[in-house]
């Protein structure tokens, strides 16, 4: 592989990787933007919205931790693909 394409791959695995570590806090405001319709629609108390972050916050790590143990015993190649699908699942509409 010539020294020219090594260096551009190394600058596309930085991409996605600062990518991949600025998802989370883009995650994080987007339910906290979404706290105050959550509030007005619903009529949330403070001590409920605090509940909706701490489950979020719960449910983000024990798949984070659970994608990444699937990674390393079947290979990204199987775990990357199997950790998309609970994501349109859950944001698909209510029917």
């Amino acid at each position: 592989m010539p020294a020219r394409q090594k260096s551009a791959l190394r600058w596309v695995a930085l991409l996605v990787l600062l990518a991949g570590g600025f998802l989370p806090p883009v995650d994080f405001f987007i339910v906290n933007v979404v706290l105050s319709l959550i509030h007005e629609s619903l009529g949330a108390t403070p001590a409920e919205l605090q509940l909706v972050i701490s489950c979020y916050a719960s449910g983000y790590a024990v798949l984070l931790i659970t994608g990444g143990r699937l990674g390393d015993l079947f290979g990204r190649l199987i775990a990357i693909p199997s950790r998309r699908q609970p994501v349109p699942a859950a944001a698909a509409p209510p029917s």
